[in-house]
């Protein structure tokens, strides 16, 4: 099981994953407040503190899942092929960064413009992005 935590809530998913649990942290009542559907092998989830918005990593499919977290909603999967791993969030201009495990790059990816699209990839670098 894996958790990553914010003031307010946690995400938890079990590896591999097809659903992830948000949960309620505040006080000393922690509780599953909702499940949501994701791809196949959910291997890491990031959060965007600006937006509210998650993105989890699903190596089994070569997906990304978006989430919004305010409303506890299924966005839109996004394909990108490949085995993604390792997801994280630059709040600033909402672009997400994973490892490719297929192809061993690291990949910059838009969140904007509906689907989101491609910045760029890296060569070399899948086993350090997905370390952290």
């Amino acid at each position: 099981m894996r958790i990553l935590q914010r003031k307010d809530l946690a995400m938890r998913m079990s590896i591999p994953a097809l659903i992830i649990s948000i949960v309620l942290t505040a006080a000393t009542d922690a509780r599953a407040i909702d499940s949501i559907p994701t791809g196949d092998m959910s291997e890491g989830v990031a959060i965007n503190p600006e937006t509210r918005i998650a993105v989890t990593t699903n190596m089994g499919d070569g997906t990304l899942t978006v989430i919004n977290l305010d409303e506890r909603q299924f966005i839109r999967t996004i394909q990108v092929g490949g085995t993604p791993a390792g997801p994280a969030i630059d709040p600033t201009n909402n672009i997400v960064v994973f490892a490719d495990k297929a192809d061993n790059t690291m990949v910059i990816w838009s969140l904007d413009d509906g689907g989101g699209e491609l910045v760029a990839k890296a060569p070399g670098v899948s086993e350090q992005v997905a370390r952290g």
